[in-house]
């Protein structure tokens, strides 16, 4: 259903690099091809997801959707859902009417499960079922559905083309992978033969959707940033410069590159705020700045911030750091970076806040005794903080509000060896998890005040993955 596409498998190799946190430069807009003439190749057009819902699933009234390993072959499904009134049910097709439709007409069976956006997820696997059309009932049987999370509709999402290791949670949170415009379509990193892009999904009209391969063939990115307009910045090596391709499709150069020393100009990092504009940040002779590129105007760059030194950020020297190594995300008008360090059995937590509204940075540290950097996870976020787990299952949660960091959990979870555990947007944490009391796998949940309680030990099927919906 596909059109195929192929592209030269390009070899990346990344290397550490030295740099002042939120280091800023100039600017320098090149062409790709000649001294005015900027390069343009066509998008890939996937002709993939152009129809309205094919059916649906029953995922109403369900607070999380559980992925079991399904041991029993005669198993029609080995998705479940907890619902609201804490009960665990299969998922399966739903009729028009909202009511299940027959067990014996159809399966599915998930190996991978990807939350889009507040709306939208990708489940992946195989799925099987009729369709009821002029009269006659058509089998249907495709690898990856698409999956409206309001109503359970469902559309052929063709392939599957996620770059799955990029949108695990901690991944995201070091390297965004998903992106929206102002339209609300969704950009999100994908490969393609081993190609790393940037897909389009078109959501413009919500029962006919489009997906788009948003790079030319040739481009092999490492970390890419989408704004409000659908520009987007990317690169595709540490040493060259950043590129910027804009919806006319030109492609420009970011002035970027790792300079041997701190009396060059370069760029170090970008992003897109969440006014939709797009930031760069590096360093100019040695003085970090932030600017914004006006993708609207010809790409000028205005700068926004500038510090005096890199004594700004680190307190006493001017860290060697990777780039990735720094958890970024919104607060409101905030652009919150989060760095962790240890030192002497004490973990140090940076906290660098960027406000888009006074172009001001704060730097705050905080500290948290007798705890392994290498032990502090991060496992989720919410609408009012950032959530870690421990080595000893002690689970500490950021608030955005107070700028603080405290232990959550008022029960001890020593007994259990956790698989799985997320947060959902209004703090409810779930999780899947091995007791050792009598070896049995077990549902839990942590609730806003902090308290654990088991939903159920009672599991037919093994739960592989859990993912919270409400």
């Amino acid at each position: 259903m596909n059109n195929s596409i192929t592209s030269e498998l390009q070899k990346l190799s990344t290397t550490k690099i030295a740099f002042c946190f939120f280091l800023t430069a100039t600017v320098f807009m090149l062409s790709c091809k000649g001294k005015n003439e900027a390069i343009k190749e066509e998008v890939n057009t996937i002709d993939a997801v152009k129809k309205k819902a094919i059916s649906a699933i029953d995922i109403k009234n369900a607070q999380s959707l559980i992925i079991t390993n399904a041991e029993n072959t005669s198993d029609s499904t080995n998705l479940k859902k907890i619902t609201n009134d804490g009960n665990i049910k299969d998922v399966f097709y739903s009729n028009e009417d909202g009511t299940s439709s027959n067990k014996s007409q159809g399966h599915i069976k998930v190996d991978k499960m990807i939350k889009l956006s507040e709306n939208y997820m990708v489940l992946y696997g195989s799925f099987s079922f009729s369709i009821y059309q002029n009269e006659v009932y058509t089998s249907k049987n495709i690898s990856s559905i698409l999956v409206r999370r309001s109503d359970g509709a469902i559309f052929d999402f063709g392939n599957f083309d996620f770059d799955t290791e990029s949108h695990s949670f901690n991944s995201q949170l070091y390297r965004p992978s998903i992106f929206f415009d102002k339209d609300s379509n969704i950009f999100y990193r994908s490969i393609y033969n081993g190609r790393k892009s940037i897909t389009k999904l078109s959501l413009k009209t919500p029962d006919k959707l489009l997906k788009e391969d948003y790079l030319p063939n040739s481009q092999n990115i490492i970390d890419a940033t989408v704004d409000k307009f659908g520009n987007i910045a990317y690169s595709i090596n540490e040493n060259d410069p950043y590129r910027l391709k804009s919806i006319s499709g030109e492609i420009a150069f970011i002035q970027g590159g790792i300079p041997l020393d701190l009396k060059s100009t370069f760029v170090n990092e970008f992003w897109t705020g969440n006014n939709g504009k797009l930031y760069i940040s590096g360093y100019d002779k040695a003085l970090p700045y932030i600017s914004i590129i006006d993708t609207e105007n010809g790409n000028k760059q205005t700068k926004v911030w500038t510090g005096a030194n890199c004594m700004d950020y680190y307190p006493n020297s001017c860290r060697t750091a990777s780039k990735w190594e720094y958890m970024r995300f919104f607060k409101g008008n905030e652009l919150i970076f989060i760095s962790l360090r240890g030192y002497l059995e004490t973990l140090y937590i940076d906290i660098w806040t960027f406000n888009e509204t006074t172009n001001q940075i704060i730097y705050n540290v905080k500290t948290i005794p007798n705890i392994d950097v290498s032990q502090f996870k991060p496992i989720g976020k919410s609408k009012t903080g950032l959530y870690f787990i421990t080595k000893n299952n002690e689970i500490y949660k950021y608030t955005f509000e107070n700028n603080t960091i405290v232990k959550h959990n008022n029960t001890s979870l020593t007994g259990f060896e956790i698989s799985s555990i997320n947060v959902n947007y209004n703090d409810n944490i779930s999780l899947l998890a091995l007791r050792y009391l009598d070896g049995k796998d077990i549902i839990g949940q942590i609730n806003t005040f902090g308290d654990f309680e088991i939903i159920t030990d009672q599991l037919r099927n093994k739960p592989l993955f859990l993912e919270r919906l409400n």
